[in-house]
């Protein structure tokens, strides 16, 4: 991160709750940490009895965080209001400002355990007003920028990409040989132009370029 001239990184919430060396050496290196709770891509249970355990688990884990001088911002998770707002309702689209988890049980436990920091309700955050004006993720000022995959330097990441900040960045690369050889067989691993277990691959590359 540092080689990078990055002063930020993301814990993001479907990763795992890093231990106090990680946070340590952040400080250390003059790194910030935007932590997400560990929620993620998923609409989950708006009972009381659901929200009584998730109160205790996020109790657990700011009382350990809280002392890291690297901690700069609390996020509720990855990508809930994204599911929520713009997953497959067909009948009716959920507003995700209704949802218990990240509007009511985190920020209780925030507001009594570590009231000074930031907290981002969910990372894309679709505030009431966005839901109320645009109900659309083209207009989130904060985004994921996940494209076709094709190529880093396409108009989608360049040019299309119409937010303010952009929180993450996703691209895939190649596996490594030895995952390879225990997905296709060992004559279709290389070279990959001509094998037709590669060529789905090929014909994304051809249409984001």
């Amino acid at each position: 991160v540092t080689d990078l001239n990055c002063n930020m990184i993301r814990i993001w919430g479907g990763g795992v709750y890093e231990g106090d060396e990680f946070f340590d050496l952040c400080a250390e290196k003059g790194v910030l940490v935007w932590q997400d709770f560990a929620m993620g891509c998923s609409f989950y249970p708006q009972s009381t009895a659901f929200q009584l355990k998730l109160e205790e688990e996020i109790y657990a884990v700011v009382k350990r965080l809280r002392r890291h001088t690297a901690v700069a911002l609390w996020a509720g998770n990855n990508e809930d209001d994204e599911m929520i707002a713009d997953g497959n309702f067909s009948f009716y689209r959920p507003d995700p400002n209704r949802d218990r988890v990240s509007r009511e049980t985190i920020p209780h436990v925030l507001f009594d355990m570590d009231p000074t920091r930031p907290y981002l309700a969910s990372s894309p955050y679709w505030s009431p007003e966005q839901v109320s004006e645009y109900y659309s993720s083209a207009g989130l000022p904060e985004r994921h920028l996940w494209g076709p995959r094709g190529y880093y330097k396409a108009p989608f990441y360049t040019t299309d990409a119409n937010c303010i900040f952009a929180s993450e960045t996703g691209y895939h690369g190649m596996p490594n040989r030895e995952s390879l050889e225990k997905m296709f067989p060992e004559e279709s691993v290389y070279p990959w132009t001509d094998e037709e277990h590669f060529q789905w691959k090929e014909d994304w590359l051809t249409q984001a370029v």
